[in-house]
């Protein structure tokens, strides 16, 4: 599909989504941006430099993605740990 935007401008709505909630699903990010679900998919796996996939899953178990900054990972990794330690106790 041949969008009338280029990818900065479409990269620039899933950036904007993702600072908003901080994580997002494929679905969410694909519904709030206006975008298909394969356009964001497609976006998200050829800019990892940008967007990237959390350690977290929503919890109806769809993957969720997260803007990939230096510190990121250590975040991602800290706020799963610490969700499902909630979830066990």
């Amino acid at each position: 599909m041949v969008l009338d935007c280029p990818d900065d401008e479409r990269l620039s709505k899933i950036r904007s989504v993702l600072n908003a909630t901080g994580y997002a699903s494929l679905s969410y990010i694909a519904r709030e941006t206006g975008l298909s679900a394969e356009d964001v998919e497609a976006l998200i796996g050829s800019h990892p430099e940008e967007v990237r996939q959390s350690l977290m899953r929503a919890e109806n178990g769809e993957e969720v993605y997260m803007i990939n900054t230096p510190l990121s990972s250590i975040s991602d990794a800290w706020k799963a740990f610490r969700y499902l330690n909630a979830k066990m106790f």
